[in-house]
């Protein structure tokens, strides 16, 4: 299977992807895996917890892909998935960065 990680936020304007990821990881469940990170680093539009994520996550879009901890996707405090799926000295395919929210990278 393929995985789209995807870093998103509750309240930025790209919020409404959620829908689409959903109807993604449904639609292509057999083929896709869909991970979304939690990150308050873009204009700290994820103030939520966990538990505020996931409910407003499922209540507004119906998610039920994984979503993980709240994480850091860029800077000194990048989480090690994110330092790996960025660096391609590390991944060993390509290199690339997290502009903003809901930045999406194939793995």
């Amino acid at each position: 299977k393929k995985i789209l990680f995807v870093n998103v936020a509750s309240e930025c304007g790209f919020t409404k992807q959620y829908k689409e990821l959903q109807t993604l990881s449904d639609k292509y469940s057999k083929e896709l895996i869909v991970i979304g990170s939690p990150c308050n680093q873009f204009g700290k539009q994820e103030p939520g917890d966990a538990l505020q994520i996931q409910e407003f996550c499922e209540l507004n879009f119906g998610v039920t892909f994984l979503l993980t901890e709240k994480l850091d996707v860029k800077g000194s405090q990048q989480h090690a998935l994110y330092r790996w799926l960025t660096d391609k000295d590390i991944n060993g395919k390509k290199s690339s960065s997290v502009k903003w929210n809901f930045t999406k990278v194939f793995s």
